[in-house]
């Protein structure tokens, strides 16, 4: 049985995995190499690296809270998805590339570093 306090340490240690992936793969890269889009309408590594930013921001804090956070009355909660979280998380496993919803969507042209 999974429980949700193992599952958002899970997804956390993946989240830092990534993070850590990433650092390592653009190090010493500039600007017009993580700008290159391979064809119209691919995204660019600043864009693939804005996306995994927007969505760590909207869904950092939740995990953050849920990895530090005691189980209530000391009892582990069994993860037992909703209806709608049963097919996030099928479409998220599917190999199928599915769009990314607006809201974590790069803009065409990334931020400017500062």
């Amino acid at each position: 049985m999974t429980t949700q306090g193992a599952l958002a340490e899970e997804i956390g240690q993946q989240v830092d995995a990534l993070v850590a992936r990433a650092r390592a793969l653009t190090e010493g890269l500039g600007a017009d190499a993580l700008a290159w889009s391979p064809a119209d309408g691919v995204w660019s590594a600043d864009q693939i690296l804005e996306h995994v930013t927007i969505t760590a921001v909207r869904y950092g804090e939740v995990l953050r809270t849920a990895r530090g956070a005691p189980a209530p009355d000391g009892a582990e909660t069994p993860w037992a998805p909703s209806l709608l979280g049963r097919l996030f998380v099928a479409a998220i496993r599917s190999p199928r590339k599915l769009p990314a919803p607006r809201g974590f969507r790069p803009p065409a042209r990334p931020a400017t570093r500062r």
